[in-house]
C-alpha cells in the first residue's frame, strides 16, 4: 500500500510540472478532475462508514456476529504489512480439517468455506483439450460448402443445378441363386477275410487233444486301515523386523528386505509403528497405509519442497511433500493419537495374497515420513513354521502344526480254504 501512495504522489508532481510547461490535453484535464473529485469525496465516505448510515445499519444486526466498532482478531497478523500470515493460514486450514466443527451454524461457515476451497481443486479438476483435437472439425466447418458440393459432383459450390461428371450406365438383370444336389449310389461288395484251407491227399491229419484245466475260484482278502489324527501344536515364530531407525523431522526413510517364500510357512504382519506417516509395500503394491488422507500416494523417495501456485499478487507458496510421481501431499503434524499406527499398533495382516511363490524373489519395503521431530519407523513380519514331518494348517496368526497321523492295519483273510487246497 505504501508503494501505491508513493507512486500516486510522483504522478501528481509530474502532472503539476507538465502543467507549468504547457496546457493540459482534454484527457489529462479529465484525469485531474477525477482526482480532485475522489479526494473531495474520500473524507465524507469514511465518515459514513464509521459513524453514518452504514454503521447504524450494521449495528442493527445481531451484535454477537456484527459490530461496526469491533476488530477481527486476524487483523493483528498483518502488522502493517510485515506479519507472517502464511503460518497462521496453514494452522487455520489444518484446524478446520481436523478439529471438531463449531456447534454454532453461523460461526461454522468460516471453516466450511475454507474446507471447500482446499478440496475444490481435486473435486473440480481442469481438463485441457489440445487444439489438435479440434482442428479436423474446424476444417469441416470452414470448408462446408466445398465439401458438400464435391460429394454431390457439383463443380461450382455457388451454382444451382450444375451437376457434372454423371455417366449413363446399363444395369443388367439381377443375379439368381440356384441350388443343386449331387450324391453317389451304393453297391453291395463282398470279400473273404481269413485263410482258405484246401484239403487234399497231401494233408496231414492229427488226433484231437483234450486239455484239462483248474476250476477258477474267487475269494476276498482285505486290509483294514485305521488313521488316528494327533492333536496340533503351536507354530514357531521367527520374525523379520524392518527398522529404519528414528526419522528426523522433514525427512523420509525407506528400508527393505528380500526373501523367497517357503510354502510350508505363513507370513503375517503383526506390528506397525510409523511416526508421523508410514506405508508398507509388498512387491511394489501398497498393502498398509497410515497417511491419514493428507494426499500421500507414495512416501518412498518423497522430499520437502516449496510448492507455489498462481502468479503475481495471486501467487501463494506452501511447504509440501513432493513425491516421485510429481504430485504433492500436505505437510503438517497429525498429533499421533493413542491407538493409531503413529503410536504403534498390533495388526494381523496375512501377506499370502501379496507374495509370489515358486522360487521367485519377494521385496518388502517400509517407508516413513516425519514432520515435527525424530520419530520411530519399524514393522514386524512374523514367520510361522512347523517341525519336520509336521503339516502347517490354517492362515495368518491362527496357523497350527499338525503332526503325522498314527496308521494301524488288520488283515481279514477269506481265502484260507483255497490256500490250503493249493498246498
Amino acid at each position: 500500500m505504501r508503494g501505491n501512495r508513493l507512486l500516486f504522489g510522483m504522478m501528481a508532481w509530474g502532472a503539476v510540472s507538465i502543467a507549468s510547461a504547457a496546457a493540459l490535453t482534454p484527457a489529462q484535464q479529465a484525469f485531474a478532475d477525477a482526482q480532485a473529485l475522489a479526494a473531495g469525496a474520500q473524507a465524507g465516505a469514511a465518515a459514513n462508514v464509521s459513524g453514518g448510515s452504514v454503521a447504524t445499519t450494521v449495528n442493527q444486526f445481531n451484535p454477537t456476529y456484527y459490530n461496526s466498532n469491533g476488530t477481527a482478531p486476524e487483523s493483528a497478523l498483518f502488522q502493517n504489512g510485515n506479519g507472517n500470515t502464511v503460518s497462521a493460514g496453514q494452522t487455520k486450514v489444518s484446524d478446520c480439517q481436523n478439529g471438531a466443527p463449531n456447534p454454532d451454524p453461523f460461526l461454522r461457515q468460516n471453516c466450511e468455506a475454507i474446507n471447500l476451497m482446499v478440496a475444490n481443486p481435486s473435486n473440480r479438476p481442469v481438463i485441457a483439450i489440445p487444439p489438435s483435437l479440434l482442428a479436423p472439425s474446424r476444417a469441416i466447418v470452414a470448408n462446408a460448402n466445398t465439401l458438400a458440393a464435391s460429394s454431390l459432383g457439383i463443380a461450382d459450390p455457388n451454382a444451382v443445378g450444375a451437376f457434372t461428371g454423371c455417366t449413363n450406365r446399363t444395369v443388367g438383370p439381377q443375379p439368381t441363386t440356384k441350388l443343386c444336389s449331387e450324391w453317389k449310389g451304393t453297391a453291395a461288395q463282398q470279400c473273404t477275410v481269413g485263410r482258405v484251407v484246401v484239403v487234399d491227399e497231401f494233408t496231414n491229419y492229427k488226433c484231437d487233444k483234450t486239455v484239462d484245466t483248474y476250476l477258477p475260484q474267487t475269494c476276498n482278502r482285505t486290509v483294514n486301515v485305521t488313521v488316528t489324527p494327533q492333536n496340533p501344536i503351536p507354530t514357531t515364530n521367527n520374525p523379520i523386523v524392518l527398522n529404519t531407525g528414528d526419522v528426523p523431522g522433514g525427512q523420509t526413510r525407506t528400508v527393505n528386505t528380500n526373501f523367497v517364500v517357503d510354502p510350508s510357512k505363513r507370513y503375517v504382519m503383526t506390528y506397525f509403528h510409523g511416526d508421523n506417516y508410514g506405508q508398507l509395500w509388498v512387491n511394489g503394491r501398497l498393502i498398509y497405509d497410515a497417511t491419514y488422507s493428507i494426499g500421500f500416494t507414495d512416501i518412498r523417495g518423497a522430499i520437502l519442497k516449496n510448492h507455489c501456485v498462481g502468479t503475481g499478487r495471486n501467487k501463494s507458496c506452501t511447504t509440501e511433500w513432493l513425491m516421485t510421481n510429481g504430485t504433492y501431499a500436505g505437510y503438517w503434524d497429525v498429533g499421533c493419537p493413542w491407538g493409531s499406527p503413529c503410536m504403534g499398533v498390533s495388526v494381523a495382516l496375512d501377506l499370502a495374497p501379496y507374495l509370489t511363490t515358486g522360487g521367485a524373489n519377494n521385496l518388502i519395503e517400509l517407508a516413513c515420513a516425519n514432520v515435527g521431530g525424530p520419530g520411530p519407523c519399524n514393522s514386524t513380519i512374523s514367520v510361522f513354521s512347523c517341525p519336520a514331518n509336521f503339516t502347517i494348517a490354517g492362515v495368518g496368526i491362527g496357523a497350527t502344526c499338525v503332526p503325522p497321523a498314527v496308521v494301524t492295519s488288520t488283515i481279514n483273510n477269506g481265502c484260507t480254504v483255497q490256500e490250503a487246497a493249493a498246498l
